[in-house]
């Protein structure tokens, strides 16, 4: 039986990678950037320049396989006026870390989703005399007891995980979209109160999302509420929501509407530019990156558009998502290059007749 507790820490997700590399006796580099790659039709080969503990290193490969995430590490952090003005602190959230130093001050956060919601809670503990969340748009809030009456329903105790990710991921995801949201839809339906709380407390509240849209085009923008709703609907967390930032004053932001929002601290929860492809462009160059699938997203069959598959150029590919999706379809890509080590590539799937 698992050690693991139902809701990895970070962690339990360190322990369970050194795991499976002793098990399974991955050579691993740590200190390690690959900074280029050149590739040759007629060898069909990888020359890759790595740099390793500040040596350089030449590697040549048949396949490149990316899994660096979704999201680039460059922050979306809006341009506001006036900035020279505001006599705080202003951070975007890949610079935040907790709000101890902040202690009785006044806080607010830009952005209503899962991060949004976390670092408001964050500011919320550490007892700051208050804490805003400003909110841009209309927010899909999906409680974690939802979402965990769906997964349970087939990953449980007497069912193997192999099968129920199978039962889970095998449907395309144009399926799998109709079946979550009847689920998910109704069980909101019966819990109305909740929203409209969130509602009252002047929170934009989608109940009726669609979480394959969430997770497979937007990469994110929802929140999977694990308490902090309540803490807005009490009126804990404040909430302004209709009117984005406009500019900085000297103590706080001025919105849209013409709302003045004090604070000491802002915290810019944004998000990050998202799309593995350019990722790779930095590492394989403008041309190969041209030929180049998205990673993700889903085409006009319901499927994702380069995830786990031939992504228009030999020996590169994409793998991603979280830990069940990516234990379920990381087997594709081995099987897919496996066959061709084989000399037995399997055929490439064209989603248009006309390709």
């Amino acid at each position: 039986m698992s050690s693991y507790p139902e809701f990895l820490t970070k962690e339990d997700v360190a322990k369970g990678h050194q795991d499976y590399v002793k098990r399974f006796a991955i050579n691993v580099w740590q200190s390690t950037e690959l900074v280029s790659s050149s590739w040759s039709t007629e060898k069909g080969l990888w020359t890759c320049k790595l740099t390793r503990a500040g040596e350089d290193v030449t590697l040549t490969s048949v396949h490149l396989i990316f899994a660096c995430g979704s999201a680039e590490r460059s922050p979306v952090m809006p341009l506001l006026s006036n900035r020279e003005q505001f006599r705080g602190t202003v951070l975007h959230s890949s610079d935040y870390h907790n709000s101890t130093a902040w202690k009785g001050r006044r806080g607010i956060v830009v952005g209503s989703a899962n991060t949004g919601h976390d670092v408001a809670d964050d500011k919320l503990n550490a007892g700051l005399a208050s804490v805003t969340m400003i909110q841009r748009s209309r927010t899909y809030v999906l409680p974690v007891e939802y979402y965990l009456m769906v997964v349970k329903a087939s990953h449980i105790a007497n069912i193997p995980t192999e099968k129920a990710d199978c039962d889970n991921l095998s449907l395309p995801v144009s399926i799998r979209r109709q079946i979550a949201m009847n689920y998910l839809h109704n069980m909101a339906r019966n819990d109305s109160e909740r929203f409209d709380a969130l509602e009252r407390a002047g929170f934009n509240v989608e109940r009726y999302g669609d979480m394959a849209s969430v997770l497979f085009e937007r990469l994110g923008g929802h929140y999977m509420d694990v308490s902090t709703s309540a803490k807005i609907s009490k009126g804990l967390i404040k909430v302004k929501s209709g009117s984005p930032p406009n500019s900085y004053m000297p103590d706080g932001l001025l919105l849209e509407d013409g709302t003045e929002v004090k604070a000491d601290v802002i915290v810019f929860t944004t998000g990050f530019e998202q799309n593995m492809r350019s990722i790779a462009g930095r590492i394989v160059g403008p041309e190969v990156e041209n030929q180049l699938e998205d990673f993700w997203g889903v085409n006009e069959e319901g499927e994702l558009k380069g995830a786990f598959k031939y992504t228009g150029h030999p020996g590169v590919w994409y793998t991603g998502g979280d830990i069940a999706f990516a234990r379920y379809y990381n087997r594709f890509i081995a099987l897919q290059i496996k066959s061709q080590l084989m000399g037995a590539p399997l055929e490439v799937h064209k989603e248009s007749m006309n390709e």
